[in-house]
């Protein structure tokens, strides 16, 4: 091959089927690259573009990689023409200028890190294990405290808000209209839970409660953990009221907030332990996460200590950060600590 070669006067004058009979291994007569068209490894170049070479090596590592992967590999020249083709665009792209842009050479940086990462740490990451010992030492550390559920207890109410100028004669006629749905209820419990289909007060709720949220499923504040004593909508002396009730109890009508409540304890759980065995997905995944968070921070010195860093602590002190309406911005302009060198 001359200087100023084309590929275009290749394939027009059949120089083509010289090379392919190269680059498929068939050796002909006088088939030696010239003086210039070898590359630094000493492989032949089939062609040039644009400034660009494609060598022997570069033909046969693309046939390789395509036959691996699946794809088509098609005839010589079909593949030379895509590799020559791919060349042609990489040399436009180039000269494009977007290589230089910060978009691109952040996705750059990203694949390769992406690549180096696969290869380093995630390697070490995926191998971390976990022993039946540190299992079981986890297990009886956090027994009590993450694998015990804690006792619950399920409340009803019927809630009437008190109005009047009459603040007291207002009061005493919610009370007694309260009681009334009451003593309707334990009449026939049955009949006004629907056979124990409908939860709490059953249908009594419906008429004699003015909470919204549950006066049409039978008052049922579900299942509560009265540990904390608090709820967004019952006072928490209903609750602690219903806390102390019998299972199945109708407390006295309790004068709270902005009206009067009766509540009934319909049912109760005592806390639960959760045994070794059902423990153990959660807490192999929780030993493993705390692992594998530790691999990566030792990862991480280790880099950053490989490498010599110095930073100017008088320009960070001056960088600021753009403020956030969803995240509060830093109490200080300046940087977190790094490691001078």
């Amino acid at each position: 091959m001359k200087k100023g070669f084309s590929v275009k006067n290749v394939v027009n004058h059949g120089v083509i089927a010289v090379w392919a009979a190269c680059i498929v291994g068939v050796w002909v007569a006088g088939c030696k690259p010239a003086d210039g068209q070898q590359d630094g490894v000493g492989s032949p170049v089939v062609a040039e573009v644009g400034g660009r070479v494609i060598t022997r090596d570069d033909f046969e590592r693309e046939a390789a990689r395509r036959r691996a992967s699946g794809d088509p590999v098609g005839s010589v020249k079909e593949l030379l023409d895509q590799m020559i083709e791919r060349e042609a665009m990489l040399v436009k792209a180039e000269a494009s200028g977007i290589a230089q842009s910060d978009v691109f050479r952040r996705e750059t940086e990203g694949r390769l890190l992406s690549q180096w990462v696969a290869s380093t740490l995630a390697k070490e990451r995926d191998g971390v294990t976990v022993t039946e010992e540190e299992l079981q030492r986890a297990y009886e550390a956090s027994r009590e405290s993450a694998f015990t559920s804690a006792a619950l207890t399920r409340l009803a109410i019927l809630y009437r808000k008190v109005s009047g100028s009459n603040r007291e004669q207002a009061v005493e006629a919610v009370e007694k209209n309260l009681l009334e749905g009451v003593a309707m209820f334990e009449r026939d419990r049955q009949a006004a839970t629907n056979q124990g289909r409908l939860p709490g007060f059953g249908k009594m709720a419906a008429d004699y409660s003015e909470d919204t949220v549950t006066r049409y499923r039978g008052g049922d504040l579900g299942w509560l953990n009265l540990d904390h004593g608090e709820h967004p909508r019952v006072p928490g002396e209903v609750l602690a009221a219903g806390a102390k009730l019998a299972q199945g109890a109708v407390s006295a009508p309790i004068r709270a907030g902005d009206g009067v409540y009766v509540v009934l304890k319909d049912g109760e759980r005592a806390a639960k332990q959760m045994p070794f065995q059902e423990a153990l997905p959660l807490l192999r995944r929780r030993l493993l996460r705390e692992k594998q968070r530790a691999v990566e921070e030792r990862f991480k010195t280790e880099v950053t200590g490989s490498v010599p860093v110095k930073v100017n602590a008088k320009e960070t002190a001056g960088l600021t950060v753009p403020r956030s309406e969803t995240q509060p911005a830093p109490s200080s302009g300046s940087l977190p600590a790094m490691p001078m060198r």
